[in-house]
C-alpha cells in the first residue's frame, strides 16, 4: 500500500474511532497493524498466561482447603489437567500464530479454567461461597485485564463464565434463589464494567498505534522528500548529469578514499568547440539539445558507477576516473573525443561541412592526506587551454600537477 492511500486510512479511522463501537481497522490497515504489534504481542501474551498459571498451581492450596469433600477430584482436574494443559497452550501462543488462533488458544486456556471450576463449584457442598465469587471475579479480570484478549474474545470469555457459573449456582440445592440471583447479579455487573475497560484500552492501544504510525510516515515521506530535493540540487536539470555542487563533494570525497589506500584520482576537464558558434547559428534551443546529446554520449563511455561526469557550467564538462594515471585517463579522453565527432552533429557555424567536437584536458595524481586536490583540476584545466591553442579537437595531458598542502592547525 502507498503511503497515501495508508495515510487516508490512518485519518478515517481516528476521526470515526469516537463515533463507531467497532475496534477494527480496513483490512490493508489491520494486516499492517498486527505485522507490527503481532510478535509483541504474541510474547505478552504467553508471558502473562504462563505466569498466570504458575501462580495458579501455588494457590491451590486455598483452593483445595475451601472444598474438602472433593480434594481428590480438585487435585486431578485443578493441579494435573488445567494447569498442565494452560501452561502448554500459553507456550504455543509464543509461536506467532496469526490473531484468530493466537487469540483462541488465550481464550481456550481461560475456558478450561472457567468450565473446571464451575464443575467444582457444582460438585462440592462447601459452605465458602464467597471463595468461588471472588474465583470468578480472578478468572474476569485475569481475561479481560491480564492477557488482555481481544474484545470479542473477552466477550466470549465473559459470557461463558456467567453461563456457567450460572449453571453451577442453579444445581446448587444449598443455595436460595435469592442468593444465586444476587451473586449472578453481582458478577454479571463486575463483567460489564471489565468488558467496558477492555474495550477502552484496546481502542486506546489502536489510536497509540495510528498516530505513532502516522508519525513514522510522515518521517519517511519528509525523508523521502529532502533525498528528493537533495538530488536535484545536485543534478543540472539540462543534461541530468550531476551539477557543480555534486562535482565538488564528488572530488573531495573520492580523493579522501583515494588517499586512504594510496590510490590516484584522474579528471578530464572537457568542453565543446565553438560552442557560442553554434548558438549564434541554430539558437540556443538547438544548442541545449546539442549539450543533452554530448552529455549523453560521455555518460555512455564511464566504465561504471566508480566514475563521475559532471557538468560544471556552459558547455564545460568534467569526468573523475577514481584510480587512473595520465595515459589511461588520456585514452578515455581520446574515445570521449572519438565518439562525439561520430555522432556527426552538424555545426553550420564552422562552414557548410562543420561537425561538433570537443576539447579535452587530462590530469591525475596521486592522492594524499596531506595534499588538497584543487590543484588537479587547474592542471586538466590548463591542458584543456593548451588544446584550444593547438587547434581544438585533441585531447592534450598536463605535465605536472601542483598541489596546496593541507596546513596543519596552529597550537
Amino acid at each position: 500500500m502507498i503511503g497515501a492511500e495508508l495515510h487516508e486510512l490512518i485519518d478515517d479511522w481516528l476521526a470515526a474511532a469516537d463515533r463507531t463501537p467497532w475496534l477494527r481497522f480496513p483490512p490493508a490497515l489491520e494486516r499492517r497493524y498486527e505485522a507490527d504489534i503481532g510478535p509483541a504481542r504474541s510474547r505478552t501474551m504467553m508471558i502473562c498466561g504462563l505466569f498466570g498459571f504458575v501462580l495458579a498451581a501455588f494457590i491451590y492450596p486455598a483452593v483445595r482447603d475451601t472444598m474438602p469433600d472433593i480434594a481428590g477430584q480438585c487435585r486431578t482436574l485443578f493441579l494435573f489437567t488445567v494447569v498442565p494443559f494452560g501452561l502448554l497452550l500459553s507456550a504455543a501462543i509464543g509461536l506467532n500464530l496469526r490473531p484468530f488462533f493466537r487469540e483462541s488458544l488465550a481464550l481456550l486456556a481461560n475456558s478450561a479454567c472457567i468450565c473446571t471450576s464451575a464443575y467444582l463449584e457444582a460438585l462440592t457442598r462447601s459452605p465458602h461461597i464467597e471463595f468461588f465469587v471472588a474465583g470468578t471475579t480472578v478468572l474476569m479480570v485475569y481475561s479481560a485485564i491480564g492477557i488482555q484478549l481481544r474484545f470479542r474474545f473477552a466477550a466470549c470469555a465473559m459470557v461463558l463464565i456467567l453461563l456457567t457459573y450460572g449453571l453451577a449456582m442453579h444445581v446448587r440445592a444449598d443455595m436460595s434463589a435469592t442468593s444465586q440471583r444476587n451473586l449472578l447479579s453481582m458478577v454479571a455487573c463486575t463483567a460489564v464494567y471489565l468488558l467496558l475497560a477492555n474495550w477502552r484500552l484496546e481502542r486506546e492501544a489502536r489510536r497509540g498505534y495510528l498516530n505513532t504510525l502516522r508519525e513514522v510516515l510522515q518521517g519517511q515521506d519528509l525523508s523521502v522528500r529532502n533525498l528528493e530535493l537533495d538530488a536535484l540540487a545536485r543534478r543540472d536539470q539540462l543534461t541530468g548529469l550531476a551539477n557543480r555542487r555534486a562535482y565538488d563533494a564528488w572530488v573531495l570525497s573520492t580523493w579522501e578514499q583515494q588517499a586512504a589506500h594510496g590510490g590516484r584520482l584522474g579528471l578530464i576537464v572537457i568542453d565543446v568547440d565553438r560552442f557560442k558558434a553554434f548558438n549564434d547559428f541554430y539558437g540556443h534551443a538547438a544548442g541545449d539539445r546539442c549539450l543533452q546529446k554530448i552529455a549523453l554520449c560521455l555518460r555512455e563511455q564511464l566504465r561504471g558507477t566508480t566514475d563521475l561526469v559532471a557538468r560544471l557550467g556552459g558547455e564545460e564538462f568534467a569526468i573523475l576516473l577514481p584510480g587512473l594515471d595520465e595515459q589511461l585517463c588520456a585514452d578515455i579522453a581520446e574515445r570521449m573525443r572519438t565518439a562525439i565527432r561520430l555522432l556527426e552533429l552538424p555545426h553550420s557555424g564552422l562552414g557548410p561541412h562543420g561537425l561538433v567536437s570537443i576539447s579535452a584536458g587530462v590530469a591525475s595524481h596521486p592522492a594524499t592526506l596531506e595534499e588538497l586536490p584543487s590543484g588537479l583540476f587547474d592542471a586538466a584545466d590548463s591542458a584543456l587551454y593548451q588544446a584550444k591553442l593547438s587547434g581544438r579537437d585533441r585531447v592534450c595531458v598536463a605535465l605536472q600537477v601542483e598541489h596546496e598542502t593541507v596546513q596543519a592547525p596552529a597550537e
